[in-house]
């Protein structure tokens, strides 16, 4: 297969970013962020700070109706799903998924959600029948295989770190790391969707062989929740409707961009990457 590859630019995402129209109203733009079981609630939260941060009007987060959730970040509405005592997804979520996504123009899933069978169900239920974008991330590509992925009835973009890549895709993390471009391409190939390589560099590829290599960021941004920033930021530009998978690459183009506005070479937390997103933004725009 031809692989048609590029570098990400600043010049490239300054066009592609969303301007909000003078008549925008909150509900211009509405995501829902699935997952957030016990202990895990954090990825839904920062999912949501960075869709926020990244201009999103509304954002809806549906996390086990028993997970304890600390109400940040407090504008994010809350729609629960059924859960057992422990703060983990039931079979019955899976009945209520469509009252949760009602009106939403994109859906993020997969951080936080759990691996037990009903966290499984769900998110097959997710990639198979929602009807809007939807960004599939952490533990909904373990609990999932590229078969599942083809016919959905909407653009499915993955965004795998290496270990994640080897769970979807049995490919392991040094044999990812020889050719990171022809494995993310293929990987798209073969599930029919956008897949986002994570990494050094972030490959992100569609299956028609087009990749874009992305140039901002460095070690900083390796730190616990980091991916649940991408997630939201890409999230947020879907429901921006933004094309797929120019909401891809120039998400995780705007993801790296923030470390040129951290101070510092230690110390950047998940959270320090969503409240640098309206600065990195805002130059970014302002070199279009």
């Amino acid at each position: 297969m031809k692989i048609d590859s590029v570098k990400s630019t600043d010049e490239m995402i300054s066009k592609l970013l969303p301007i909000r129209s003078p008549f925008a109203h909150k509900g211009s733009s509405r995501l829902t962020i699935i997952g957030g079981s016990q202990g895990l609630f954090g990825a839904v939260q920062l999912s949501a700070l960075a869709a926020f941060s990244s201009n999103c009007g509304y954002v809806f987060i549906s996390a086990p109706e028993m997970s304890r959730d600390s109400g940040f970040p407090i504008e994010a509405v809350r729609k629960p799903l059924p859960s057992d005592e422990k703060g983990n997804f039931t079979i019955k979520a899976c009945d209520k998924l469509f009252d949760v996504i009602q009106g939403s123009h994109a859906v993020v899933i997969g951080g936080g959600l759990g691996r037990k069978e009903s966290a499984k169900k769900l998110a097959l239920k997710s990639i198979k029948e929602i009807p809007v974008p939807t960004v599939i991330d952490a533990d909904a590509l373990t609990i999932t295989s590229p078969k599942d992925f083809i016919d959905a009835p909407a653009p499915r973009i993955l965004t795998p770190h290496p270990g994640e890549f080897k769970s979807l895709f049995g490919i392991s993390p040094e044999e990812i790391e020889k050719d990171r471009i022809k494995h993310a391409v293929e990987a798209s190939k073969r599930c029919g969707q956008i897949v986002v390589l994570k990494g050094r560099p972030t490959v992100t590829a569609h299956p028609d062989g087009r990749c874009v290599i992305n140039s901002t960021g460095d070690e900083r941004l390796a730190t616990c929740g980091s991916g649940d920033v991408l997630a939201g930021i890409i999230g947020a530009l879907l429901a921006q409707k933004v094309e797929p998978f120019s909401a891809a690459f120039s998400g995780v183009h705007l993801h790296g961009k923030t470390v040129e506005y951290w101070n510092w070479k230690v110390g950047m937390k998940a959270s320090d990457i969503a409240n640098l997103i309206p600065k990195a933004w805002e130059k970014l725009s302002a070199d279009s």
